[in-house]
C-alpha cells in the first residue's frame, strides 16, 4: 500500500460534527488520514479534497471508539476490502459497529418506559380510594357465613341440593348466628321450595257433571 501524499491534510470543511469534543474531532481527522493512507493511491478520485471532506462528514457522526475500530488493521475497513473505501463503505461498517450499542440503548429506553408506567399505575392505585369488587364482597361475606344469591350462582359446586354449603348443616348455621328455631324457620329457603302438592287421583280427573236443568212452570 502506498502513501497518499497526493491527498491534502484533513480539515473539517462544511461537515456537521456530532457531540464529539474538539479534541476528539482532531483525533478523528488524524484517524481519517490514517484510514486513507492504508490504501493504494486513490486512482479515479477527481477531487481529493472533496473526497476527504466527504469521509470526514461521515466519521464525525460516530463516536471516536467506532472510528478507531474502522481504522484498526485487524477489524477495520482495510481488513475487509483492498480498494479505497467510499463514504458508503465507511457508513455501512460504522453502522455494523454501532448496532449492539443501539440495541442496548433501545432496551434501556423500553425498560425505563415500562418502569415509569408501573410507577404511575402504582401511584394511581395508592391515591385511589379502595373500592372492593362485587366478587370481593361476595367472598368476604361467604367467609362470614353469608352467601349471596350471586355467589351461589357463581360457585354452585360449593352447595348441596338443600342450598347449604357442603359440610355445613342448617343447625350449624343457626347456632353460629344464635338464631332461635322460630327465627330460623322465618328465613325463606334458597332456592324457594314449593309447598307439597296433593296427589291427583282418577276421580280428580273425571269431568264435572253438567249443571242440572231447571224447568219453569
Amino acid at each position: 500500500m502506498g502513501n497518499n501524499r497526493s491527498l491534502p491534510s484533513v480539515r473539517s470543511g462544511g461537515t456537521r460534527p456530532s457531540t464529539n469534543s474538539a479534541t476528539d474531532m482532531e483525533h478523528i481527522r488524524e484517524l481519517a488520514s490514517r484510514l486513507v493512507a492504508q490504501f493504494a493511491s486513490p486512482i479515479g478520485v477527481s477531487d481529493p479534497r472533496t473526497f476527504l471532506t466527504s469521509i470526514m462528514a461521515v466519521l464525525l457522526r460516530y463516536p471516536v471508539t467506532v472510528v478507531e475500530r474502522l481504522v484498526d488493521p485487524f477489524e477495520g475497513l482495510v481488513s475487509r476490502q483492498n480498494r479505497l473505501p467510499t463514504p458508503f463503505d465507511i457508513k455501512q461498517l460504522a453502522e455494523e459497529f454501532m448496532a449492539p450499542a443501539r440495541r442496548a440503548e433501545q432496551r434501556a429506553r423500553v425498560a425505563a418506559t415500562m418502569a415509569a408506567e408501573r410507577e404511575t399505575a402504582a401511584r394511581i392505585a395508592r391515591e385511589r380510594p379502595f373500592r372492593p369488587t362485587i366478587e370481593e364482597i361476595e367472598e368476604d361475606l361467604a367467609g362470614k357465613g353469608l352467601y349471596l344469591a350471586s355467589y351461589r350462582r357463581r360457585c354452585p359446586w360449593l352447595f348441596g341440593t338443600d342450598g347449604m354449603p357442603h359440610g355445613c348443616s342448617a343447625e350449624t348455621v343457626r347456632e353460629k348466628f344464635h338464631l332461635t328455631p322460630e327465627e330460623w324457620a322465618a328465613i325463606p329457603d334458597f332456592p324457594p321450595q314449593r309447598p307439597p302438592q296433593p296427589e291427583r287421583t282418577d276421580a280428580d280427573e273425571s269431568p264435572e257433571p253438567p249443571p242440572a236443568e231447571t224447568h219453569h212452570g
